[in-house]
């Protein structure tokens, strides 16, 4: 994880609010997903899994990520945190490969996390592609990235297919006084 400092120059530099994500966020010491069988392979749409299919190790893997991204990065800019589930993605349904945005109401996520658990490169495809009133980005996927996005109406985001493994872990967040 990124020191305060650290992270408080790429929020302030590489706005949220003003491009609608930042990226470069890299967790050092997740070698033990290595060893976590996800038993959900070929989980294209993350609104459809329930994380009783999670074992016990792995509910508590994702619960000690989540509990790491509230207190070394959002706590140091929101002090009204809720939590609204994590979710195994590997690859991507055909609704995520058009321009969509995630919230939908004020209760449901306003941001979400997506941590990818393999590299992808330009042949392989399956890059994110965010886009806001400033500019379009395209992220391809690096192992232990954390990819934060803003969930609010002026953002969107897409994901391209790929016939490659595209394993991603998604944190979401409602963050009261996010730009509401």
């Amino acid at each position: 994880m990124p020191t305060e400092a650290e992270l408080k120059d790429l929020f302030s530099n590489f706005s949220i609010f003003g491009v609608g994500y930042l990226d470069n966020i890299y967790f050092e010491d997740l070698e033990h997903l290595e060893n976590l069988n996800f038993p959900c392979p070929n989980a294209r749409n993350a609104d459809h899994l329930n994380l009783d299919h999670y074992s016990k190790s792995i509910q508590n893997c994702l619960a000690n990520i989540n509990q790491q991204i509230e207190q070394s990065i959002l706590a140091h800019f929101f002090g009204d945190i809720k939590s609204n589930g994590y979710f195994f993605w590997d690859g991507s349904d055909q609704a995520s490969q058009n321009w969509h945005n995630d919230f939908k109401t004020k209760t449901h996520h306003n941001c979400n996390f997506l941590l990818y658990l393999n590299d992808l490169n330009r042949e392989d495809g399956g890059q994110l592609e965010v886009r806001g009133p400033l500019e379009t980005k395209t992220i391809f996927p690096r192992k232990y990235r954390l990819v934060w996005l803003n969930q609010l109406h002026q953002f969107q985001h897409r994901v391209h297919n790929t016939p490659k493994t595209r394993r991603v872990i998604e944190f979401k967040y409602n963050l009261k006084g996010w730009g509401l």
